[in-house]
C-alpha cells in the first residue's frame, strides 16, 4: 500500500485539501476506524472508496483520530479527515459520546459539500451522522457490519444507555440500509426497518489477477492452515487451536499461521503451549500485505460463531484457498458445503472442526477442487467492480431530502 501523499499546492484550509471534480456525486463516508487500522470493515471501505473514485464519484472519509495519525491526509487520491477528543476524555464510554459529537460537528460544518452520507456500521456513529445529515436534508445510507447475536442494532441497544432511542431513530429515518447477506437483511426488517428501505449488496473483492493464482499446497512440506483477522474473543480462535491439537495427537502434519494481532495473542500462545501445539503456531501481528500471507496458506479457517459477510473469507476464496467456516447464515451466503468450501455446525465444536480439517489435510485433490470453485464464486458474484457499480446506482436513486 502506498504511503499517504498530499496534493501539490495544498494549503492548510479545508477548501484546498478537498477541492475535487464537482461533475459527479460527492459522498462522505463515516466509520469508526480507518487506515492504518486495517480490519475487515476498514479494508472494505478503503477498497470500495477506491473503486468509486475510479467511477468519477468524489469520496471523502471522516473517521476517528488514532495515535500517530495525521488529522488530514490523502491516501491514494482519497481524502481522509480524522476527528477526536482530548486524551483526558478518552475514558470508558465517554470517548464514544465525544466521538459522536465530533462526527456530528464535522458533518454539521461541512455537509453542504456533499450529496449524501454513507455510514459503515449501524451503530452510535450512524446516529450522529443521521442527526447532522437531517439538518442539511441529505440522504443517508447505513451499511450493516454484523448479523447473528452481534447484529449492529442489537449491540447498539445492549451497549449504550440510550441505545434503544438511537436505534429507533435509525430504523425510522435512515434513507436506506445496506445488508451484506440475506440474514442481515432479515435482521434489519425484524428490527422494524421497512422492507423497501433495505437493499442487499455484498462485500466486494478486487479480483484482478486472481485467475492466475493457484493454491499453495505443493511448495510446503507441511500444509499451512491459516486465519486472517484481528485476534479478538469474537473470532473464537481457541476452537481452532483445540481442533488442531486433536489432529496433532492423531499424527497429522501441518503448520498454523494466524495473520493479525489483538488482545487474544497471549491467551492463544498460552493455550497452544498447554496443548503442545506451540511448535506448530506462528502469529504475525498486524500486517499490511495480507495477500502475501494468503499465498503461503493451503487452507483458510474462519471459526467465529457470528459474522457479517467476512472480508477475510472472501479474500481467501479469491486466492483459491480451500475454506472452512462455521455453518452460520453469513457464511452460507457465500459457501456451499462440499462445493466451494466446508461448513461446520456450531454444535460440532472442536471435534467437528477437526474432522473437516482432517479431510482437507488428507486430500490435496479436495483442497484444489474446493479452492478452484471458491475462486470462481468470487469472480462471478463478489467482484469489487460489480459491487461499486451497485453502490453508484443506489446513490443515484436517492434524491436529496429523502430522509424523513
Amino acid at each position: 500500500m502506498n504511503d499517504p501523499v498530499r496534493w501539490k499546492g495544498q494549503t492548510s484550509g479545508d477548501e484546498a485539501l478537498f477541492r475535487r471534480d464537482s461533475s459527479g456525486l460527492r459522498v462522505l463516508m463515516v466509520l469508526g476506524m480507518f487506515h492504518p487500522i486495517i480490519g475487515g470493515a476498514e479494508l472494505q471501505a478503503q477498497r470500495l472508496a477506491g473503486a468509486l473514485l475510479g467511477r468519477g464519484v468524489s469520496v471523502e472519509v471522516v473517521t476517528s483520530r488514532q495515535k500517530g495519525t495525521a488529522d488530514r491526509e490523502v491516501l491514494n487520491g482519497l481524502p481522509v479527515v480524522r476527528v477526536g477528543v482530548p486524551g483526558w476524555l478518552r475514558l470508558g464510554r465517554i470517548k464514544f459520546y465525544c466521538l459522536q459529537a465530533a462526527i456530528f460537528l464535522y458533518i454539521f460544518r461541512h455537509g453542504r459539500r456533499f450529496d449524501l452520507i454513507h455510514v459503515h456500521g449501524a451503530g452510535y456513529l450512524a446516529f450522529a451522522a443521521l442527526a447532522a445529515a437531517r439538518l442539511h436534508r441529505l440522504p443517508i445510507i447505513v451499511k450493516g457490519l454484523n448479523s447473528g447475536h452481534k447484529f449492529d442494532l442489537t449491540e447498539l441497544i445492549e451497549i449504550f444507555r440510550l441505545g434503544r432511542v438511537m436505534a429507533s431513530h435509525l430504523v425510522r429515518r435512515v434513507s436506506m440500509f445496506i445488508a451484506t447477506t440475506p440474514a442481515m437483511a432479515e435482521a434489519f426488517i425484524a428490527a422494524g426497518v421497512a422492507a423497501d428501505q433495505v437493499t442487499l449488496i455484498p462485500n466486494g473483492v478486487v479480483t484482478q489477477g486472481t485467475s492466475e493464482l493457484e493454491p499453495a499446497s505443493t511448495p510446503h512440506p507441511d500444509p499451512v492452515i491459516g486465519f486472517v483477522g484481528s485476534l479478538y474473543p469474537s473470532k473464537n480462535l481457541p476452537l481452532l487451536v483445540e481442533a488442531l491439537a486433536k489432529l496433532k495427537k492423531d499424527g497429522m502434519n501441518f503448520e498454523l499461521l494466524l495473520v493479525g494481532g489483538g488482545p487474544e495473542r497471549a491467551r492463544l500462545l498460552k493455550l497452544a503451549k498447554n496443548l503442545e501445539l506451540a511448535d506448530r503456531l506462528k502469529i504475525t501481528g498486524y500486517v499490511q500485505d495480507v495477500e502475501n500471507f494468503l499465498s503461503r496458506m493451503d487452507i483458510f479457517v474462519l471459526p467465529s460463531p457470528a459474522e457479517g459477510l467476512s472480508n477475510a473469507l472472501l479474500e481467501a476464496m479469491a486466492s483459491g484457498l480451500a475454506c472452512v467456516a462455521m455453518d452460520i447464515p453469513a457464511n452460507q451466503a457465500v459457501l456451499e458445503n462440499g462445493r466451494n468450501g466446508l461448513l461446520v455446525p456450531l454444535a460440532a465444536g472442536a471435534s467437528g472442526l477437526a474432522r473437516e480439517l482432517a479431510r482437507l489435510l488428507e486430500s490435496p485433490d479436495l483442497r484444489h477442487r474446493l479452492g478452484r470453485q471458491a475462486r470462481e464464486t468470487i469472480r462471478s458474484r463478489f467482484s469489487m467492480d460489480s459491487v461499486a457499480q451497485r453502490y453508484v446506482q443506489l446513490y443515484d436513486s436517492l434524491p436529496a431530502g429523502k430522509n424523513k
